[in-house]
Formats: structure tokens, sequence, C-alpha cells
């Protein structure tokens, strides 16, 4: 059995018959010599579903046992002072990230299988290499104006550390920007071996540096999260070029991704800046109302708590997502949508499931596990284990949830949830920072993420009704080839 393969036309700006795609442009559908396509059997896509799932795991299961190790030395070079200037460096590395760079990588993971299916690879990677350019400047003359900010009042040091965090987020954006594309074509094993290896050379690199300058120091450290990842970084663009080359099936004419990756990712760039305010005021507040060794503190409770929830929600949303955005097409036809969203609900309840029952272990067994992670000064806070899983799963599951906002391209809906949520969780951070310490801060993070999965949870709700970009535009979802069926999406 086979599929007559079509391709599509886009001519942008060129009155054509056969619609309009998503991106306004004019589109034909030409049928070509017919080809065979083979239909996948179900017991074929059953395969190479659980070998997908297998190669995410393991590399989810690699990064974070690479995670923990690194942990473990960086705490034993660095100690409690100055690993918490360290986990604040990392906070300003992040603002660059939300804001700016990481957006991007959204983008690019959501519309890149779109651009292979219609054969536009190529000008697809120069709007991405344009997009990811123009953001690294961005970011750039902001790290120049806080820079004469910070020679005018002498803080040297932070001026050191604020380049060296620049440096971390420009290196970042370049991996994560080119690995979206393998992750959005599927490419299981090298985007999983890529996270391992570069989250083990950051580790490497760090450790080396400190040892070879015999010296307790976090910008030092940063420098080597900073080198690793430009390396890192480089080898993958090395690997998209190439991939993009061969995987290309035909010449696209024209500038038609850049308006619909910039109208998918200026909402998430809008909302940036709020949400990097509640990540990061956990940090600053224990700093600035109590003591940056209690930053370190907290930065342990966050690496062994949340940091592995965190690494969950991103292996199931590196295995679901691709398939899903597949699903929903360009996000038009809602009966696909509604398939798309299945196993995102899924999920959310595997991830449930599992944060109840690593609450347990962490309430029988949090000292043993401290002994085991961590140096010994930080023993005496392991009890607050148990808080930091619950808000790290809840966090994860509103994450995962997400996806089927994501999955019909309508970005702008979240920017009230997630401006909201952060703003509580801003002011939550900095009460809890104030009158409690790090239970505290663990609290609010409770309470915040509480909230942004149940409001997340009800938009994903709401998105199972019907459309509502079909039922403004009155689209018609056979226009829309990319918006297929679970059964036509997997035999892709």
């Amino acid at each position: 059995q086979g599929r007559t393969r079509h391709s599509r036309k886009i001519n942008p700006g060129r009155s054509a018959a056969g619609g309009s795609n998503a991106f306004g442009d004019h589109v034909t559908d030409v049928i070509e010599t017919p080809a065979i396509v083979p239909v996948v059997p179900k017991f074929g896509r059953a395969f190479r579903f659980a070998r997908e799932l297998s190669l995410v795991i393991a590399g989810q299961i690699g990064v974070a046992a690479v995670g923990l190790g690194g942990l473990r030395v960086l705490t034993t070079l660095l100690g409690p002072e100055q690993f918490g200037i360290l986990a604040l460096g990392l906070s300003i590395a992040t603002l660059f990230q939300q804001v700016a760079l990481g957006p991007v990588a959204v983008a690019t993971l959501r519309y890149a299988g779109t651009a292979w299916e219609t054969g536009g690879l190529m000008p697809f990677m120069r709007d991405v290499d344009r997009m990811l350019a123009q953001a690294i400047g961005l970011c750039l003359a902001g790290g120049a104006a806080a820079g004469v900010v910070l020679a005018a009042f002498g803080l040297w040091h932070w001026l050191v550390m604020g380049a060296m965090c620049l440096w971390f987020s420009a290196a970042s954006a370049l991996l994560a920007t080119n690995l979206a594309i393998d992750a959005a074509l599927r490419h299981r094993g090298w985007v999983s071996g890529m996270q391992v290896g570069s989250e083990s050379l950051r580790f490497a690199v760090a450790a080396v540096a400190l040892t070879t300058f015999h010296t307790a120091s976090a910008p030092i450290a940063m420098a080597g999260f900073a080198l690793a990842l430009t390396v890192a970084g480089a080898v993958q663009r090395i690997r998209t070029r190439a991939r993009v080359r061969s995987a290309e099936r035909e010449t696209v004419v024209g500038d038609e991704w850049r308006p619909a990756l910039l109208r998918f990712a200026k909402p998430l760039a809008v909302t940036g800046g709020l949400t990097w305010s509640q990540m990061a005021s956990d940090r600053w507040s224990l700093n600035a109302m109590i003591s940056t060794s209690q930053v370190g503190v907290y930065s342990v409770v966050y690496q062994i708590a949340v940091a592995p929830f965190s690494l969950l929600g991103v292996t199931i949303q590196q295995l679901l997502a691709p398939i899903v955005f597949q699903i929903a097409g360009t996000g038009k036809n809602r009966d696909a949508v509604r398939a798309s969203h299945l196993q995102v609900l899924a999920a959310v309840a595997v991830i449930l499931l599992a944060t109840g029952v690593a609450m347990l272990v962490t309430w029988q067994f949090h000292a043993a596990i401290f002994a085991l992670l961590v140096g010994p000064q930080f023993a005496t806070y392991s009890s607050l284990l148990p808080l930091g899983v619950l808000s790290g799963g809840l966090l994860a599951a509103g994450q995962v949830v997400a996806t089927t906002v994501l999955s019909r391209g309508e970005t702008e809906q979240l920017v009230l949830p997630k401006a909201v949520t952060a703003v509580l969780g801003l002011i939550l951070n900095v009460i809890g920072a104030h009158y409690y310490g790090v239970i505290g801060v663990l609290s609010a993070n409770a309470v915040f993420a509480t909230i942004y999965f149940l409001w997340m949870y009800r938009m994903a709700g709401a998105a199972r009704g019907p459309s509502a970009r079909a039922s403004v535009t009155g689209a018609d979802p056979s226009l829309d080839p990319s918006g297929t069926s679970p059964e036509a999406a997997w035999s892709k």
C-alpha cells in the first residue's frame, strides 16, 4: 500500500488558487509524479515510539546523573558562598534566555517539522539564524548598558561575572536553537547524546578550570561553563547545516518563515522578563534578606528536588512535542489539535504520580540522599527535600500542559496566565524569604506551581473545545494538509 506524495509551492505575496497557508502566503497544492510512501504498520509505529522513548529517557537520565555528579564536585570546590554566587550568575543568564534567546529556540522547535514537510528547511534555517543574531545583539546591548552601571558603582566582580553570564547565554542559545531542528526532525539518539555530552563537558571544564587556578571562584566556573557550551554549540551548528542540506527536498523562495516565527516568539519574549523575575526572585531575595550562603543552601535543595522534575518535564516535552506539533500541523484543524492533546494529558498524569512517589521517598530518606549527593556542610537542610519535590512536580506538570497551547501556535494566550502567576510568585518569594528564609521560598514555589498548573490545565480543557482560531477565521481544515490525523503523522 502507498500514498501519492504531494508538494506545496509557496509563493509569497503572489495570487494563486488553493488558499493561503498560516503565514499569509498563497499555497498551491501540486500532485507530483506518483511515488510510493510506505504505510508503517501499527506494530512498526509502536516499535518506533518505544525506541524513541528509550533514547529520550536514557539521555535525560544521563543528564540528571551528570548534573548530580557535577553538583557534588562544584559544591566541594566552591563552598556555600561561591556556589551561591554561581547560582545568582546562572539566574542572570536565565534572564537573557527568557527574554530574548529562549523564544527563538522554542519557535524553531515548533515550526522546523512543518518546514521540512513543505521542503523549506534552508529558508527556515536562514530566518532562524537572523532571529538568533538579532536576539544575541539585543542581549549584548543590554549587557553593555548594565556593565556601565556596574563599573560606575565599582562592582568589578559582578562586571566580570555578568560578562561570563552573557557569554554562557549566547553559547547556550546557539546550541539550543540548532539542536531544536534535530529534535523537531526526531533525531532522538543525536539529541540525547548531545545533551549528555554538553552537560558533561560543562562540569568537566569548570572543574578543570577551578583546579588549575587553585581558587574557589564562581566567575571561573561560569567561564568554564561558557567555554564548554561554545564548543558544543559549534559542533551542533556544523551538524545542523549538514543535515539541513541533506534533508532539503526543494527550494522555496522568499522570506515566508520569519513572520510566523516572530508571531510565535513575541508573546514568549514579552512574558519572559516577568517569568525570569519570578524564577530569580527566590535566590535574589534570599541574598538580599539573609545571606549568600543561604542562596547556596536553597540552590542545593533546588538541584536535588526540583531539577529532576524539570528534567522529567523536558524529557516528556522532548518526546511528545515533535509528535504533537506534527499532528496539530499549523493549528487550524481543530480535530487534529484535539488528537494532539491526548498524549500530553496522559503524560501529566504520569508526572503527578511520580511527584507523589518521590515525596514519600524523600520524606523517608532525605538524610541519606544529602549525605550521598552534597557536602557535609549542607546536611542540616535535608528535611526540605519533600517540599522541593512538590513544587518541582507541579511546575513540570504545568509546563507539559502548556504544550497544548503551543500546538495551536497561539502563544498570545499564554501572556495573561504567565504574567499573573509570575507577579504572584515574585511577591510570595519576597515574603517567604523575609519571614521564613529557605523554607519560606520553597513554600512560595509550591503555591506558585499549584496555581500555574491549575491555570494551564484549565486552558488545556478549553482547547479541547472548538478551535478559537478556526471559528474566527473560518479556516477550512481541508486546506491545511499539515494538520493531519495521528495515523498519518505516525506514517510520515
